[in-house]
């Protein structure tokens, strides 16, 4: 299997088939857990992916690698969306704003549905702080 320093993200073909529909669905929540959990609870969207990859990690590396990818994506992308909310009264941050949570949403689903096609999405303009 790839390792996650090694370029592409798609699993390997010969890799595709030792992914288990379970892990798959586990790496599927691993992305969309940010909006789920969001919806819950005021930044949890970053808590919950972390949750569950530390849990899941160990299993597999292709849940590991997607755990780490969403919680990287969550951290960057919270961090990014806060400074935008605070400079929204400057008036940047009136369409920087908006524009980033309609990307994080989309993002999040691009994560989500690669997972479901046995892939590690490497999410864009995102910093590793796990890697």
């Amino acid at each position: 299997m790839a390792s996650p320093t090694d370029g592409p993200s798609q699993v390997p073909s010969d890799g595709a088939e030792s992914i288990s529909a379970e892990e798959r669905q586990w790496a599927i929540l691993l992305h969309a857990s940010g909006y789920v959990c969001l919806l819950l609870i005021p930044f949890a969207n970053v808590i919950c992916p972390f949750v569950l990859w530390l849990l899941k990690k160990e299993e597999s590396e292709f849940l590991d690698r997607n755990g780490r990818n969403a919680v990287n994506f969550q951290l960057t992308w919270t961090i990014g969306l806060a400074v935008a909310f605070s400079t929204i009264g400057a008036g940047v941050g009136v369409i920087l704003f908006p524009v980033g949570v309609v990307a994080w949403l989309l993002l999040m689903g691009v994560g989500a549905y690669k997972a479901s096609e046995h892939e590690a999405y490497d999410y864009p303009l995102t910093y590793g702080f796990f890697e």
